[in-house]
């Protein structure tokens, strides 16, 4: 069986309930029969042409509405009424598969979003939507994994104003698909949904925020925050919130004017809040998972609908439940909540900006409630907590809902708006949870009696991972680490010859990372970032071992449709830039005994144009690569004593007590925060109070100093080192000095 057929093989779903309301999207190409339709006779389909409006005057009002008040308008809800199952063509292949097509052109849209209010399929079928002129273009396919009790279904925007949407179908079949509402994108939402590989970073306008990814003391709390998409075309924040009971009730505390469209229409009836929420998509771990912004993380992890437990205008909060708890691959954390909170000191913010993957701000100084008034806002007085300046980063459109953090990570209020900048430190307002609990209005009693259900009259909550029985949530395990340098990890990687580092020069047929896991383990997934660019069709194929690379335990196929560019991308791209892609297994496979799980690609599978290989070692002793050569795993170093090499492939796995071979963690990590400043991060168990940054050139004269009180990292210009080449940075703490060497070459 060739990899093309054994793709269409692959369902992408555990097979269990907690999964049948998730936006679920099979992997793989959508299969066609002799080739497909080409762009002509897609053309000539039937057609649905949305209705012109002013979109000058659409996009002024959205970005009026997104100056203060922080959710980002991009989209103008259109009613369609559409029965794709009687409207659409109709036609049999010669395998008995049913196949029903319908165009829809809204004309100059950025992007479109779609709400099915019927939506059931039978077994085997799936939904694909993708663009007429470019058919390898395209998402899905959405199947019956997503039937639910509601009978509905949102699905996520794609990129462009002319899709075709596409139901396959066993023969015989009677799948109900009604499409109610399209939503026609009037602004760019290009930071969620660049689907090829990453453009030039992130905007001008995020340069000082860094990825949440550079602060692992946050990444559980991290877990938690969400894109939110709503079914009338904002975006904004969200969390995933613990409760009194601690019962797993999947609740996303958000700001109530990201479901209320930011108040620019008015306050909206109860029942249009609630459509709101039901129409809404949830984005998961979208964050890199190193601290670089370049690299372009997957947003395949998502749940789509909601039911509103109370939409308080008043003090400007909101609280959903999900349709159903997030898969356990998902590895999300329930963040914990503060209403007693200490305003003097640190707070941090964790959030979406213009829909970009997660983001992380820092204040030192302290907080004060004032009044957040203006324009329309129905906010009460003394409502919202003032952050003076961010020390650093900032907000944007999109962070609304995003939540306000403690110093043990517990949430104290979600972003209503503000006037911070990247190029201007200025105020930002959040809303107070202390101000829910205090409120007598029937939604905030609403949300306040959803977070503490045992009615204890609790001021604190504790976050917590998700725990499903008696299993462990899962986590994501890693072998790689970016090596304390000034340069991306991209920069870092050999200049070598492809067979030499893929070992086909000494007959290496599988190229992998292996793990040491403990009995009772489970294995759900593995993540791969891949750099490069891939053809249309082009597949790796993935294969698992147990008991140290003897038993072959599963082998997937994994499509590379996300790396294929096409002209426009190839003229923004980061040469050599990583796209994470994620793998669902099609069950979880349990590890019966103590072993070495091996991760392997088949070297044959790799296309000319894609590199698997992410980090070059100095040190033998750092390798983590393995070869397969015949039947016997190797290590890359037999052959390559220079030094080792790591692959970016992290399994995702519950019940690990024996952890992977990990390379030590530096204590110190200098990054670039943008094109002008760098950051230093100290990575110190021992918790100093205070440390001392001293910089000396290569001779030992000494050309800088700097000292960090309650904080772990130096921010410095890159302009005070340009042109002296190689730089020793020493940082001492309590009882410890270390020091490290970073280039800084004349411009």
């Amino acid at each position: 069986m060739n990899l093309r057929k054994l793709i269409l093989l692959v369902v992408m779903a555990l097979g269990i309930t907690l999964l049948s309301q998730a936006q679920i999207a099979r992997s793989g190409e959508r299969p066609t029969e002799g080739g497909g339709l080409r762009t002509a006779e897609l053309l000539q389909l039937p057609t649905f042409r949305a209705p012109q409006f002013d979109q000058d005057s659409a996009r002024r009002e959205m970005e009026r509405g997104s100056v203060e008040l922080r959710a980002y308008l991009f989209a103008q809800p259109l009613g369609v009424d559409l029965d794709i199952i009687q409207k659409g063509e109709h036609t049999q292949w010669s395998d008995g598969t049913e196949v029903w097509r319908y165009r829809i052109r809204s004309q100059g849209a950025k992007s479109l979003g779609f709400f099915f209010d019927q939506w059931e399929l039978p077994r085997g079928a799936y939904l694909y939507i993708y663009s007429t002129l470019d058919p390898t273009y395209g998402i899905g396919g959405f199947g019956w994994e997503n039937n639910s009790e509601r009978g509905s279904l949102p699905i996520q925007p794609i990129l462009g104003d002319d899709v075709v949407i596409e139901l396959q179908a066993p023969k015989g079949s009677r799948p109900r698909l009604h499409l109610k509402e399209l939503y026609h994108g009037v602004r760019s939402i290009e930071g969620l949904l660049r689907y090829a590989m990453p453009q030039a970073g992130s905007p001008q306008g995020l340069a000082c925020t860094p990825e949440v990814a550079c602060y692992p003391e946050y990444q559980d709390v991290a877990r938690s925050v969400v894109v939110v998409v709503t079914g009338s075309g904002a975006l904004g924040t969200g969390s995933l919130v613990n409760n009194t009971s601690g019962n797993g009730r999947p609740l996303i505390l958000t700001a109530a004017h990201v479901i209320e469209r930011s108040y620019n229409y008015g306050l909206l009836t109860q029942k249009e809040k609630e459509a709101e929420a039901e129409r809404s998509i949830f984005f998961f771990n979208y964050q890199t998972p190193m601290c670089d912004s370049s690299i372009q993380p997957g947003r395949t992890q998502s749940v789509a609908g909601a039911k509103l437990l109370g939409c308080d205008a008043t003090t400007d909060v909101a609280l959903m439940e999900l349709n159903v708890a997030p898969p356990a691959d998902y590895q999300v954390y329930y963040a914990g909540w503060n209403v007693a909170p200490n305003l003097k000191e640190m707070h941090a913010n964790i959030h979406h900006p213009w829909g970009y993957s997660k983001r992380i701000n820092l204040a030192f100084s302290a907080l004060s409630y004032t009044t957040y008034s203006g324009g329309n806002l129905p906010f009460g007085e003394m409502q919202h907590l003032k952050i003076p300046f961010w020390d650093l980063g900032t907000t944007a459109a999109g962070s609304s809902g995003s939540p306000l953090l403690d110093t043990q990570h517990r949430i104290i209020g979600v972003l209503s708006g503000g006037e911070s900048y990247c190029d201007r430190r200025s105020i930002d307002f959040f809303a107070s949870l202390q101000r829910v609990w205090q409120s007598n209005d029937l939604d905030a009693r609403n949300v306040v009696a959803a977070l503490d259900p045992t009615g204890s009259k609790a001021t604190t909550c504790a976050g917590r991972g998700a725990v499903r029985g008696e299993d462990q949530a899962p986590q994501r395990l890693t072998n790689m680490r970016i090596p304390p340098s000034n340069s991306r990890v991209t920069e870092l990687l050999p200049q070598m010859d492809r067979s030499k580092l893929l070992g086909t020069d000494h007959g290496v047929v599988e190229i992998g990372e292996s793990y040491r896991m403990a009995a009772g383990s489970k294995l759900y997934g593995l993540y791969l970032m891949l750099s490069g660019e891939a053809q249309s069709g082009d597949e790796v194929q993935v294969t698992i071992y147990g008991n140290g690379g003897a038993t072959r335990l599963s082998t997937e196929v994994l499509s590379l449709e996300s790396l294929v560019l096409n002209s426009k991308e190839k003229k923004t791209q980061v040469p050599g830039a990583f796209r994470e892609i994620y793998l669902r297994l099609s069950s979880p496979l349990e590890v019966t005994s103590d072993q070495v799980v091996y991760f392997s690609i088949s070297t044959a599978s790799i296309p000319q144009g894609v590199s698997v290989v992410h980090q070059k070692h100095s040190e033998p002793t750092a390798n983590s690569v393995m070869w397969r050569v015949g039947s016997e795993w190797q290590p890359y170093t037999k052959y390559n004593r220079g030094g080792g090499l790591s692959l970016w492939i992290d399994p995702v796995v519950s019940h690990v007590t024996l952890t992977a071979p990990t390379l030590v963690e530096p204590r110190l990590r200098i990054t670039p925060l943008n094109d002008e400043q760098m950051m230093l991060k100290v990575n110190d168990l021992s918790g100093s109070a205070s440390y001392m940054l001293r910089a000396y050139t290569l001779l030992g004269e000494p050309i800088y100093s700097d000292r960090s009180v309650g904080k772990d990292f130096f921010i410095f210009p890159r302009s005070l080192f340009e042109g002296f080449g190689v730089v020793i940075l020493n940082v001492s703490g309590d009882g410890w000095s270390e020091s490290i060497k970073a280039l800084f070459p004349k411009n």
